[in-house]
């Protein structure tokens, strides 16, 4: 038997949704737990990470700066005091980034001493960008100089994108996962065990070598994520928002350009039985009273949603869900069975309303789908978000017009913009002149992969990303997208509120409106005790005992 540490500590938590559970290690539990082993989780997605991250000094300095900001809108004279404010914010965010590495090593001092008192016989942790990058990578080469005989590894998303190249960051790793974690963290828990090499598949260890990619084909396999506070203590209280996420279905068939599913998960789909994934339902809401739920899967059949929902209503499971959805051939009957099994709110990957740019992002859908499922999905009453992706490749004035009269048309309830961002090992990163990029292909990881995201800031004012697209820089790009959003909010709709944070404050009962831009500024600003009683509320009043009163 042996002693798993599992660690994620994703640094500062900038979205509601980073609170969420991290399902990831849940599931590397219950694995590392059905096969005999013992897990301990650390997950540092929770309100006390916002407590301990914004010193009370710098959130006063904050909140005057937001505020500053905020105002900038109205005429050159508030744009003007909300550039003042952005200048100043440069040496506020300074300040926290100095305060937030002694911040990391406190933690990492705290981790030894579990470590003293818990003896596990690995530790692994998972790598996220940005301060989520660095901040693991300096708490593992501190562990590792308290204690040189542990066995430390790392994954999660950073490894899948990165891979080998984290060995030229850190010697702290004794050995990268990649892909799908379940089955090799118990092979790593029976290696430190004694019972085998350092030698199976979705490992990469510091000699360079790089074993095969195995994919888990049959997910009802899976033992079930495991919450238990005994072993997950950030889930005790209300450190968390407890909404679940569901591995549902892996992998993605379709292929787009821009999209890091495939590379993550593969391009065949797997999926859940529909009483695997009802039978998961009962079982977290039965053993951890938690009620609301999202798909985790980018892929989802709408033929399972379907007959998921059918299963829920037949059992009688009153609960309230989220997932991704996809235009092709969604119809007002999927809508309406959906809405009545719980389902608050889908994700609709809209990303443009031109066909000419759906058509050079290998998005295998057509304008008139997207009209017909956003339109479904509201008038069965479900939240529709719109993921749109601009400028993108072969976006012009004529294209971004389409797409503004698109969303204005179909007015999803909130609608999710972004610049193109390249991720590693997708087609737009491996064959970027194709898509009209601009990179150095051959160095471009080794550029981005410390790159951190000024969340304080616009993305204008952000470091450059090294690449072009259609011939303008980052800066040039990154302010179209701002433009846009705010041409957007100025035609009364709502940007940037995801559908999981929607289902919390229609829970809380306040105008998602006014919702978005209380969370926003409580997240922006280090106002824990709002973000805390928001936390609070929502799961008292969507547990399951709640819902039987």
């Amino acid at each position: 038997m042996a002693r798993g540490l599992l660690i994620s500590y994703p640094g500062y938590p900038y979205t509601p949704s980073s609170l969420l559970p991290d399902n990831g290690l849940a599931n590397l539990a219950g694995a590392l737990i059905e096969a005999g082993h013992e897990a301990l989780v650390l997950d540092y997605g929770t309100v006390d990470t916002m407590r301990r991250l914004v010193p009370q000094g710098l959130r006063r300095k904050l909140s005057e700066i937001y505020d500053q900001v905020s105002r900038a809108r109205n005429n050159r004279i508030s744009r003007l005091r909300g550039l003042c404010g952005l200048l100043r914010l440069r040496f506020v965010d300074r300040q926290l980034a100095r305060y937030r590495v002694k911040e990391v090593m406190r933690i990492a001092e705290e981790m030894a001493e579990i470590i003293r008192k818990q003896k596990p016989d690995f530790v692994g942790f998972k790598l996220w960008n940005g301060d989520g990058f660095d901040g693991p990578v300096m708490m593992a080469g501190f562990l590792k100089r308290q204690f040189p005989e542990l066995k430390i590894f790392a994954g999660g998303p950073h490894v899948d994108f990165f891979q080998e190249l984290i060995f030229e960051r850190t010697k702290a790793f004794d050995g990268l996962v990649y892909g799908e974690g379940e089955e090799t963290i118990v092979q790593v828990a029976d290696h430190v065990s004694g019972k085998g090499k350092l030698d199976f598949p979705n490992l990469i260890t510091p000699d360079g070598i790089e074993r095969e990619i195995r994919r888990i084909e049959d997910l009802d396999t899976l033992p079930m994520p495991v919450y238990d506070e005994r072993i997950y203590p950030a889930m005790k209280g209300n450190e968390k928002i407890k909404i679940v996420v569901l591995d549902e279905s892996r992998g993605c068939p379709y292929g787009c350009a821009f999209c890091v599913q495939s590379v993550k998960s593969g391009h065949q789909r797997r999926v859940k039985t529909v009483t695997r994934i009802v039978k998961e339902m009962k079982h977290i809401r039965d053993r951890y009273g938690i009620r609301s739920f999202r798909y985790a899967g980018s892929s989802t059949p709408v033929e399972l949603m379907r007959q998921v929902a059918g299963k829920i209503m037949e059992d009688g499971l009153k609960v309230s869900y989220c997932s991704y959805g996809h235009v092709r051939e969604f119809c007002a009957e999927d809508a309406s069975v959906l809405k009545q099994s719980g389902l608050f709110g889908l994700l609709f990957g809209i990303e443009s309303g031109s066909q000419k740019v759906l058509d050079l992002m290998n998005k295998p859908t057509t304008v008139e789908q997207i009209r017909t499922a956003v339109k479904a999905a509201k008038d069965a009453g479900i939240f529709v978000v719109g993921s749109v992706i601009l400028p993108a490749p072969g976006d012009n004035d004529r294209t971004m017009k389409e797409t503004f009269e698109l969303l204005a048309d179909i007015r999803p309830d909130s609608v999710f913009i972004q610049f193109p961002g390249i991720y590693p090992r997708t087609p737009w990163a491996q064959n970027p002149e194709k898509y009209g990029f601009d990179l150095d292909v051959e160095n471009y990881c080794r550029q981005v992969m410390d790159y951190k995201i000024k969340t304080l800031f616009p993305p204008s004012f952000w470091s450059p990303l090294p690449y072009r697209l259609n011939g303008m820089s980052f800066r040039q790009f990154a302010r179209v997208t701002e433009q846009f959003a705010l041409k957007l909010e100025s035609n009364g709709l709502v940007t940037q509120l995801t559908d999981d944070i929607a289902l919390v404050g229609s829970v809380l009962g306040i105008d998602l409106v006014e919702f978005k831009r209380f969370t926003a500024r409580a997240m922006w600003t280090g106002d824990w005790e709002k973000m805390a009683e928001i936390v609070t509320t929502f799961n008292e009043r969507s547990s399951y005992e709640t819902q039987k009163k």
